[in-house]
């Protein structure tokens, strides 16, 4: 974190991460990879929790919703 990287993507949809690892990313903006795109079911729930956890590490400007890529 002591480059000047102003945000970056992360990816917690389908990998299970514990969103209390964004802790370090106080300040940058975040790609938050909430929604899982691999299933034709709505994921709703599930990632409004996602969401709502990532919240607690980051601030809600620096906090933007994606898709997970892969």
């Amino acid at each position: 974190m002591k480059t000047r990287i102003g945000g970056f993507g992360v990816e917690f949809a389908r990998s299970n991460y514990d969103p209390a690892v964004l802790a370090i990313a106080k300040g940058r903006i975040v790609m938050f990879g909430c929604v899982v795109l691999a299933t034709r079911r709505a994921d709703g729930g599930n990632c409004v929790e996602r969401v709502r956890t990532a919240l607690k590490y980051i601030e809600p400007n620096k906090l933007w919703l994606a898709p997970d890529c892969g």
